[in-house]
């Protein structure tokens, strides 16, 4: 019975299972950009407390995570105004 509802409705099942994967994809592509912001942040934070100049904190974001210098800078910058002073 369901073969053959199914079958009659492939092109909705199809649409239906592009649907899912693509929310499933947007959701893999979420969870990697908030794991990759939280290492930014401890990263910029660790520099900090340890001691280590903003210039060398910006190039070590640039090595580890293949960053432009204006996007690493403005990363330090930004985890800086937001309770860190940079």
């Amino acid at each position: 019975m369901l073969k053959e509802y199914l079958s009659g409705r492939e092109s909705e099942v199809v649409d239906l299972m592009i649907t899912l994967f693509s929310q499933e994809e947007i959701w893999d592509m979420h969870v990697r950009s908030r794991e990759k912001e939280a290492a930014v942040r401890t990263m910029i934070e660790d520099g900090r407390y340890f001691g280590a100049s903003r210039e060398a904190t910006v190039e070590r974001l640039r090595e580890k995570f293949n960053l432009s210098q204006d996007d690493a800078d403005n990363m330090v910058k930004n985890i800086g105004s937001s309770g860190l002073a940079c």
